[in-house]
């Protein structure tokens, strides 16, 4: 009897592709696309403030694997040698989710159960590079699902 699954074609291969345009001495372009999948899985509480254990499983055979199909498109300004921004929108595709089964009432009902979701938002990053400093700004819209 075999516990988890064995990798599919779809699980080994994961493309990605990335593609930027100069639009000028500071403007870039940028576009990228990728399928992930992820067969371990975290069993933290996300309501805790502060994780002090973090248990990572396998995901049993009967659930579907994790595996979003990401698109990313955006743009990228040096402001200044020093100073780049960058603003971008995204969107994630969750064709499988694994889900915390929150209807479970016997113990025969399943721990996890498989969902879907589609977050999408913009997301921003600021990099400011002094002498041998870097610091970093990066701001997320919260997911929508």
């Amino acid at each position: 009897m075999m516990l988890f699954n064995e990798p599919s074609l779809q699980e080994i291969v994961q493309p990605r592709l990335t593609m930027s345009c100069d639009l000028g001495r500071t403007w870039i372009a940028k576009a990228s696309y990728g399928v992930f999948t992820q067969d371990v899985i975290t069993i933290s509480n996300e309501d805790d403030l502060i994780t002090l254990f973090d248990a990572w499983i396998f995901l049993p055979k009967e659930l579907a694997l994790r595996s979003p199909t990401t698109t990313c498109s955006g743009w990228r300004e040096n402001v200044l040698p020093s100073l780049a921004l960058s603003l971008q929108a995204y969107a994630k595709h969750y064709g499988s989710l694994t889900l915390y089964n929150s209807l479970k009432f016997t113990h025969d009902d399943p721990d996890f159960i498989n969902g879907s979701a589609m977050p999408t938002g913009p997301r921003s990053l600021s990099v400011l590079h002094l002498l041998l400093l870097t610091f970093s700004l990066r701001m997320r819209s919260p997911m929508s699902l």
